[in-house]
């Protein structure tokens, strides 16, 4: 492995604390190896084995639910820095149910998890499982704070949850989202066409500015409609 890679490896929470050399040597033996993908190219299919993890070595993926119709929902944006699959490898789940694609060009490296056992004989097992533990807890809290977004009762109540959420992870009113608007309605669970004239009207009623993906989410929402001028 080249020190450009190992360097993007060790940016992942699977390998924090742990040295450079046993970084190497993990990947190794967990059988690594680098996939380059261009925009829309499947890494991962649904009712493939769950039996690899993969780390985002540059660019991010999309974690896809498909159902029965064709319908799309996006269950994750994982960026540089990132992982995913892991939850399935480590459960009883067989096959995959989700697919994942790039989300742009992206570099990934899949590990094979069939092969954990193997690090058992060396020192650094104990903390790659610890920062397994770490990733999977870190994922779970991610899928609650979706849950918590698409659980609102109307498409404006999505939109405003997502954007606050968005908000206080940038610490900033105003911040710039990592989906596109196709991929924002797969996120929330809504079509693109409700959730573009939901936007509008938000902007309208002055509770956000959008300058294509960049928002700015308003704490005094009084719309330039109902302002009285004395």
């Amino acid at each position: 492995m080249d020190e450009k890679t190992l360097a993007l490896v060790q940016k992942n929470k699977l390998f924090g604390n742990m040295s450079g050399e046993n970084t190497e040597l993990c990947v190794k033996l967990l059988s690594g190896r680098t996939v380059a993908a261009k925009s829309g190219e499947i890494i991962m299919s649904e009712g493939e084995p769950a039996d690899r993890i993969g780390i985002v070595l540059s660019g991010s993926v999309q974690v896809i639910r498909e159902d029965y119709y064709g319908n799309r929902d996006l269950a994750a944006l994982i960026r540089q820095g990132g992982s995913f699959a892991e939850v399935f490898a480590c459960s009883a789940v067989k096959l995959l149910p989700v697919t994942v694609e790039a989300a742009g060009d992206c570099t990934v490296m899949l590990l094979d998890y069939g092969k954990l056992s193997s690090l058992s004989l060396y020192p650094f097992y104990p903390q790659f499982v610890i920062n397994l533990l770490t990733v999977i807890s870190d994922n779970a809290l991610m899928l609650n704070r979706k849950v918590e977004i698409i659980s609102k009762r109307t498409t404006k109540e999505k939109i405003m949850a997502y954007l606050s959420h968005e908000a206080k992870k940038a610490g900033s009113d105003t911040f710039t989202v990592p989906l596109d608007r196709r991929s924002m309605a797969d996120y929330l669970g809504v079509e693109r066409s409700a959730m573009s004239a939901r936007l509008s009207e938000l902007v309208k009623e002055g509770r956000i500015m959008v300058d294509k993906n960049t928002f700015t989410v308003l704490k005094c929402h009084c719309g330039l409609d109902k302002i009285n001028m004395f």
